[in-house]
């Protein structure tokens, strides 16, 4: 029997629950100010014989006028299929109004830039969540084409596409019929007997059956505008690459799986596959930032990193700007079967990429014509003197000829401040090869030749695991942040052009931000995680890492607010 005073089982709020009294009426306050949460537990005085306690959700709506059922066990939900209904049909009128938004003014949309001032309250956001980088699920630099208006437009319209099509299946079912359940399980193996297997197919409705759930979770009336705001948010930002957390446990069941290395668990739900729980992203972070894949490193579980990443999680994904990212965290924990998996799994997810694209790059080349030039570049303030003596510089030479492509350049690296250097070639070699469509690296100092992804996927483990376990504690890096080429202008403000061998060009200015990081590497997370007994715990020492204050707190967030832009 669960203590509802001391253990709120589906219903979690540390700060609202530490220190009940014994039959007092609770009330959360909601993300607005009209919504609230109200149970009511009944406790015997301490000292009398304890008997058997009464929980009670109120879940009352114009359809539910008798509210939830109590039973003694547990808490059991109890929503109508016309509550269900309402809740697909608003979010489905509110994603008819994005996509709608987002058709009628896509030109303005794929123009955003960083320094962009929109013309709208609506687009400013747009262009927020464009660029927002905390908590994000999808690797931009990785997938640069996601933020593209054509795939943001089809994203919104496949959300409209299976909203559509669960009403319509929902139609057929009696709307004042209710159904029961204790937990998102037991939510989710109801809504499958009731609607279309490949409806759960699809990651989007995957997602808003995730967030159907903590609705009803937290909610006790009827879907409204103004209470289906927060779960609609959540879906765009979904759309837009960001999952914020809550700050309740129980939503994040893959890291619990991966906590108490439950291998079959972590198979389930990321293959969504029998899986206990209607969604989890494979790179959602906790709110430390701390990803499932990120979590195993930490914990120095092999086989839990190798299953994720088979699932697609990315060793160099990072939650947030300057995060590590997984790679990093187990070199400095040095958890060489760890760095082994991690590494392998990047040069996989390196070498996919390239077979996706190297036929449209080999087309691309193969219509234009035939060329070579020299192109050289390098950095330079007008505030910090002698930054040219120190900035890394280059010239690449580069010829082309049908769809090959050949580029020489001597900056191989950059490292402790210094540049590293050698005579290289990078090789494409396109149609009509025997070899088309690989990628090469000649090292013409040492007479070596390479396949940057072929032999990345067979190259030496052992080694290289030590030589980054070796590496120096202090770290460079170079960094080029919102980068953007505008037309140069002369003194007249017209736009610069100049004939070069017959072809018209135009010259461009690249204006952003340059920066090279020169820091000790550290730890993510530094605690012992073998100190806690449970995820739970763990959990709950995620949430006060900071001087003991709440890190983040999912009743009293809105959109954006934990971040300031």
């Amino acid at each position: 029997m669960k203590d509802l005073t001391n253990n709120p089982g589906e219903l979690k709020d540390p700060k609202a629950m530490k220190h009940p009294s014994p039959g007092v009426f609770h009330e959360w306050p909601g993300i607005y100010s009209n919504d609230s949460l109200s149970f009511q537990s009944q406790k015997p005085p301490s000292g009398l014989p304890r008997s058997p306690e009464t929980q009670i959700h109120s879940f009352r709506s114009k359809s539910n006028p008798e509210g939830l059922m109590s039973l003694d066990s547990s808490l059991v939900y109890q929503p109508t299929f016309g509550y269900i209904v309402k809740f697909f049909i608003l979010i489905h009128r509110k994603f008819k109004a994005e996509l709608d938004f987002h058709q009628r003014n896509a030109k303005e949309i794929s123009g955003l830039q960083p320094d962009t001032i929109a013309s709208t309250p609506e687009l400013q956001t747009i262009k927020h969540m464009i660029y927002f980088d905390c908590f994000i699920i999808i690797n931009k630099k990785e997938n640069p084409n996601f933020m593209k208006i054509e795939r943001i437009v089809k994203r919104f319209q496949l959300v409209c596409d299976v909203l559509k099509q669960a009403e319509a299946s929902l139609s057929k079912v009696d709307a004042s019929q209710c159904i029961f359940f204790r937990n998102e399980t037991e939510c989710l193996k109801s809504l499958m007997k009731i609607l279309p297997p490949s409806l759960f197919q699809s990651e989007n409705f995957s997602k808003i059956c995730s967030e159907l759930w903590r609705f009803i979770r937290k909610n006790h009336q009827d879907p409204s505008e103004t209470l289906i705001q927060a779960p609609f948010e959540n879906l765009k930002l979904f759309l837009y690459g960001i999952s914020l957390p809550t700050s309740i446990f129980e939503d994040f069941p893959l890291h619990e799986a991966v906590y108490t290395s439950n291998l079959p668990m972590i198979r389930r739900i990321c293959a969504r596959e029998n899986s206990p729980v209607f969604y989890s992203h494979v790179e959602q972070s906790d709110p430390a930032g701390v990803t499932p894949l990120m979590l195993a490193v930490m914990l120095g579980n092999k086989d839990a990193a190798l299953i994720l990443t088979n699932h697609g999680a990315d060793p160099k994904h990072r939650a947030y700007p300057y995060a590590r990212t997984p790679l990093e965290e187990a070199i400095e924990r040095k958890r060489r079967g760890v760095i082994k998996v991690l590494l392998r799994a990047n040069n996989i997810i390196k070498q996919v990429q390239w077979e996706e694209n190297k036929h449209t790059l080999m087309e691309l080349l193969r219509k234009l014509p035939d060329f070579s030039f020299e192109m050289g570049w390098e950095c330079d303030s007008k505030i910090i003197p002698f930054v040219k003596r120190v900035a890394p510089s280059d010239t690449y030479k580069i010829y082309k000829l049908g769809s090959s492509l050949r580029i020489d350049l001597s900056l191989l690296g950059w490292s402790k401040l210094q540049s590293i250097r050698g005579n290289s070639s990078i090789i494409f070699n396109g149609f009509g090869n025997e070899d088309g469509g690989r990628l090469m690296m000649i090292h013409h100092d040492k007479g070596l030749s390479a396949d940057l992804f072929e032999d990345a996927c067979g190259l030496n483990l052992e080694s290289k695991t030590e030589d980054l376990i070796k590496q120096d504690r202090m770290k460079s890096e170079l960094r080029a942040e919102n980068v953007i080429f505008k037309p140069a202008l002369n003194w007249k403000g017209e736009i610069v052009t100049q004939n070069l061998d017959g072809y018209m060009t135009t010259k461009y200015n690249a204006k952003g931000t340059f920066s090279v990081l020169y820091t000790k590497r550290n730890i993510l997370v530094d605690f012992d995680l073998n100190k806690f007994g449970n995820f739970q715990e763990y959990f709950e020492s995620v949430l006060t890492l900071q001087d003991g204050k709440v890190f983040f707190n999912e009743r009293n967030s809105r959109f954006f607010e934990p971040f300031q832009f």
